[in-house]
C-alpha cells in the first residue's frame, strides 16, 4: 500500500514537471532566439520598420494582414486658433494612417517655444484620446496654455506686437502603445499672442493718523487657469503736486490670487520725517494731500508685473 503511493506520489510530481516543460519551453525557445532584440517579441519587426524606415512592409496586427507602402508617419500641422480670453492656443494636426486596422492615438505632447529667442512658452498635450480609422486621415487638437513667463516674455522681449512666430518642437507621439519620438518640428507663423497680464487696479485708501501710515488697496485680475501668488510688491509716493517723495511702499502681507479670478492686496507706507516736513513747509495749511503711487511692481510667483504708469490718490488726510 505505501509501495503503491509513493509510486502515485512521484508520477503525478513526473506530471507536473512535464506540464511546466511544456509551457516554459516554448517561451524560453522564443527568448533564446530574440536574445539579441526582446523588443521583437513584442513589437513584431514588420510594424518597427513602418516605425523607423517607412519601407514597404506586410504584416499580421491582431490577426487582420495588412500591406503598405509608406511610412507611419508623425501627425501635420494643418492650423491653429487662439483664444486670447483663456490665453491658450489650440493645435490641429492631421494623421494618416496606412494600415488596414484602426489604431488608438493616445498621448501626444509637445513644447512651444518662441521663434526667434528660442523661449519656452507652454506646453501642449492632446485634448483627448483618438480613434485612427484604418486607411484614412484624422485630425486632433493639441492645446498650449501660456503661461505667465510666456506674457512675461510677450511683454518685455515683443511688447506693441500682435503676433509672435513659434515652434512646435520634441514632439512625442503614443500610438496602441508605441512611442515615437521626433527631432522634427512645426513653424507656426504670426500666432496672434493674448494681451499680458493687466496692471493692478486702485480700489481705496485708508490712513491711519495715529501710526501715520497708509493703506491702499489694490485689486489683481488672475487670468490663468491656476494659482497666482502675490510675493512682494514696491512702490514710491510721492506728493500730487510737486512730485516730492513722500516713502516707500510695501506689500502687507502675501496673497493668493485663484485661477480666473481676482482678488484685493493691500500696501503699506509710513510718512518719513522728510514728508513731514515737506507737509509743515509746503502744505501748512491743508487737511489732505493728493499723492501718486510711482513705479507699482509686483512680485507674482517670481516673475515681475509693472504697471506701465503711475496711479494718483486724491484727497489723502494728513490729519
Amino acid at each position: 500500500m505505501l509501495r503503491s503511493l509513493l509510486t502515485m506520489n512521484v508520477f503525478g510530481a513526473l506530471l507536473i514537471i512535464l506540464n511546466v516543460a511544456t509551457i516554459l519551453g516554448p517561451i524560453a525557445g522564443v527568448a533564446l532566439v530574440y536574445q539579441s532584440n526582446l523588443q521583437e517579441m513584442v513589437i513584431p519587426p514588420q510594424i518597427q520598420g513602418i516605425i523607423d524606415s517607412g519601407g514597404a512592409s506586410s504584416a499580421d496586427l491582431n490577426g487582420a494582414t495588412f500591406f503598405t507602402g509608406e511610412a507611419l508617419q508623425l501627425p501635420q500641422y494643418v492650423r491653429s486658433t487662439v483664444d486670447t480670453a483663456a490665453r491658450s492656443v489650440t493645435i490641429i494636426l492631421s494623421f494618416a494612417n496606412p494600415l488596414d486596422v484602426d489604431l488608438t492615438m493616445k498621448s501626444i505632447s509637445a513644447n512651444v517655444v518662441c521663434s526667434e529667442h528660442s523661449y519656452t512658452l507652454g506646453y501642449a498635450s492632446l485634448t483627448q484620446p483618438t480613434i485612427l480609422k484604418a486607411r484614412q486621415t484624422s485630425e486632433m487638437a493639441i492645446v498650449c496654455h501660456w503661461t505667465i513667463e510666456a506674457e512675461n516674455h510677450f511683454s518685455t522681449a515683443h511688447s506693441g506686437e500682435s503676433g509672435v512666430d513659434v515652434d512646435v518642437t520634441e514632439i512625442t507621439v503614443e500610438v496602441n502603445g508605441i512611442t515615437i519620438k521626433s527631432n522634427e518640428k512645426y513653424h507656426i507663423p504670426n500666432l496672434p499672442i493674448s494681451m499680458q497680464i493687466a496692471p493692478p487696479q486702485y480700489v481705496s485708501s485708508q490712513p491711519d493718523l495715529g501710526t501715520r501710515t497708509v493703506k491702499i488697496t489694490f485689486n489683481f485680475a488672475n487670468p490663468f487657469s491656476y494659482a497666482l501668488q502675490i510675493n512682494s510688491v514696491s512702490a514710491s509716493i510721492a506728493c500730487g503736486t510737486d512730485g516730492f517723495l513722500l516713502g516707500q511702499a510695501s506689500l502687507a502681507e502675501p496673497v493668493t490670487v485663484p485661477a480666473s479670478s481676482t482678488s484685493n492686496f493691500n500696501i503699506l507706507f509710513g510718512w518719513t520725517q522728510d514728508a513731514e516736513n515737506h507737509f509743515s513747509t509746503s502744505h501748512r495749511d491743508a487737511k489732505s494731500l493728493d499723492v501718486d503711487i510711482v513705479g507699482l511692481t509686483v512680485n507674482v510667483n517670481d516673475i515681475t508685473v509693472k504697471a506701465p504708469s503711475s496711479y494718483h490718490v486724491p484727497s489723502v488726510p494728513l490729519g
